[in-house]
């Protein structure tokens, strides 16, 4: 059975089918983005565990000015990026966005951004937002100005 159908139908056809195409790329795209952000923060957060156990054993934080957390592989108990008995912290994982750490040691910061709306971390705006997690990982965002 041979069909043969107007060069409107097939026009409006191939028009549907590009929509449909697209559509599933943005989403595709989006729904990666916020896997990103949420992975992210995961990570953040196993490096805060991380400093809150070197914490219970030093009373410190390891101090460092900013540093990106893509150049801390591992925390002992001889510090950051050094062999030692107890290990605190091992990035094996590869980090899905970019954050950084610093520490006076009575107290650190991790700052990291968000791509996408989180309702339940404060960021309302579809542009994403700040987020830093602090001393015993306590977590705060705020929306991108």
């Amino acid at each position: 059975m041979i069909f043969n159908y107007s060069t409107k139908t097939k026009v409006i056809s191939i028009v549907i089918l590009v929509a449909v195409i697209i559509f599933t790329v943005v989403f595709v795209r989006y729904n990666n983005s916020r896997s990103n952000d949420l992975e992210l923060a995961q990570q953040v957060k196993i490096l805060a565990n991380g400093l809150e156990e070197y914490y219970e054993k030093f009373n410190s934080y390891p101090i460092s000015d900013t540093v990106s957390v893509a150049q801390i592989s591992n925390i002992t108990d001889k510090g950051f990026n050094s062999d030692g008995d107890i290990v605190y912290f091992v990035q094996n994982f590869k980090w899905t966005g970019g954050a950084n750490y610093i520490s006076d040691g009575k107290q650190y910061t991790i700052d990291f951004v968000v791509n996408n709306s989180w309702d339940s971390w404060g960021i309302t705006k579809m542009a994403g937002g700040n987020c830093q997690v602090t001393t015993n990982v306590m977590m705060e965002c705020i929306n991108k100005p």
